[in-house]
């Protein structure tokens, strides 16, 4: 190989396209090389001898050229994925026992089904964008987000450095049977990438079919309209959530999923209007309780978790750079906003006033109006019967508390029970929904971007 051509495989750019395709049928000198890179069961189908006219017949020589190359189509992934799932196991070991090339790529080709195969591969001249050059290796240009979803599928977990002026992005998925390594050295260079089969599988949970085909299509593995999962997908400022997402009853199911940036955008865009939404209710109740001071302390004190929590989980503030923050952490947030929701409900419980279902006495009267709470009658002394109208079967009825028998306390409880306690549950809910799936960052989600990795 002359030197000036490794030296411009080794340049940062790296070629791509027909640079590349000359290059690489520049080095294809000798038949060794072609086997090298391609295996000796492959090398045929990706090169052929190369021709020369002379007197206008075509003459074959020593050397080589590429005749084809692998190319994934945006609606082949499903299969692609599909069969290396089921292939990846036994890749260590076919590359141990056998010269199968050193391109890394030929793990997906081989594990394809024949008819597959010959969908993936096109002429050179025709498909000029996915040939490129790595380490002086012919590099297939696929689609990253095809690889990414291929490694979440086998179980990975994602290693990330990537720094925030985006000088560097380096990421590792470390999955059941294999390592896929994607980095990018600047803003403006190509992504490239690498698949290491693993000689001792990891011992990890891989995702289902219709989990990574969500994953794949839709940028998250539960489905678009999960009643749980998918409630913040419901709208853009999402009903009441689910009882199963207040709660941690469902946090094993939550650390399984896999949702991508797209989604966690959404995420902390409803987070964040969660939180200016509860701010303002605190505010509206703060302006009513002017002389209990120490219930307007605690609003006080809630309000400054609210902002910390939006600037830790949506604004992704860094405590070393906020001193505000204090100790808080992303893994924090969710224990601080179930004790907020712990905090509210308890306020509720202390405030409860029976405001209940009641029915008219014998003698249609109010002072024989019976309160009826869940089928059963209320002893108690009725303070006041809200829209008492005699010849209607119900009326609402106030039924005094031990500790509180005014109508002041049923605003109160009112508000608290009605707005703050709603507001609360959506924000646990979100925070849930935001620390425990695996997410997968900005580097990374290229779904339906049209971004590319040179895969050698």
């Amino acid at each position: 190989m002359d030197p000036i051509s490794m030296d411009i495989a080794i340049s940062a750019g790296l070629q791509v396209g027909i640079q590349a395709l000359k290059i690489l049928n520049r080095w294809l000198h000798e038949e060794e090389i072609a086997k090298t890179w391609y295996g000796k069961s492959n090398y045929k189908i990706f090169t052929r001898r190369r021709y020369w006219l002379i007197f206008y017949q075509p003459w074959k020589f020593g050397g080589r050229e590429i005749q084809r190359v692998f190319r994934i189509k945006k609606d082949a992934w499903h299969k692609v994925i599909q069969n290396c799932l089921t292939d990846c196991y036994s890749w260590h070991q076919r590359m141990k026992e056998n010269c199968e090339g050193e391109c890394c790529w030929l793990l997906l080709y081989q594990s394809l089904p024949n008819e597959t195969q010959t969908n993936c591969l096109e002429k050179p001249q025709r498909s000029l964008s996915s040939i490129g050059i790595i380490t002086s290796l012919p590099a297939a240009r696929v689609d990253s987000w095809g690889l990414v979803v291929m490694a979440l599928a086998n179980g990975a977990k994602i290693e990330a450095t990537n720094p925030p002026d985006g000088a560097c992005n380096f990421s590792r998925l470390d999955a059941q049977y294999f390592v896929l390594t994607i980095w990018q050295n600047n803003v403006a260079g190509p992504i490239t990438a690498h698949i290491e089969p693993k000689e001792h599988p990891s011992e990890c949970r891989s995702l289902t079919s219709p989990e990574w085909n969500n994953l794949l299509w839709y940028g998250h593995s539960f489905g678009e309209h999960d009643h749980i999962f998918g409630w913040p997908l419901l709208s853009k400022k999402p009903p009441e959530p689910p009882n199963d997402l207040v709660s941690d009853i469902r946090n094993e199911e939550l650390s399984r999923l896999v949702i991508d940036n797209m989604r966690v955008k959404r995420l902390r865009d409803q987070l964040r209007e969660a939180i200016y939404d509860c701010h303002d209710e605190w505010d509206n109740l703060k302006s009513k309780v002017q002389s209990d001071i120490d219930l307007r302390d605690q609003i006080t004190d809630i309000q400054q978790n609210l902002r910390r929590l939006k600037l830790v989980l949506v604004d992704e503030e860094q405590p070393d750079e906020t001193p505000y923050l204090q100790e808080q952490r992303p893994e924090d947030t969710l224990h601080y906003a179930e004790e907020q929701l712990k905090l509210v409900q308890n306020k509720v419980d202390e405030r409860h006033v029976n405001l209940v279902i009641a029915k008219p006495g014998p003698k249609s009267r109010l002072s024989w109006i019976q309160p009826i709470y869940h089928g059963r009658c209320l002893q108690g002394d009725i303070l006041e019967v809200k829209n008492y109208n005699p010849r209607s079967k119900k009326h609402m009825a106030l039924i005094e508390n031990k500790s509180n028998s005014s109508w002041d306390s049923v605003q109160l409880h009112d508000d608290l029970n009605c707005k703050l306690l709603p507001s609360h549950k959506c924000i646990v809910s979100l925070t849930r929904l935001l620390t425990i799936p695996q997410k997968v960052d900005a580097f990374l989600s290229t779904r339906d971007a049209g971004i590319y990795a040179l895969l050698a």
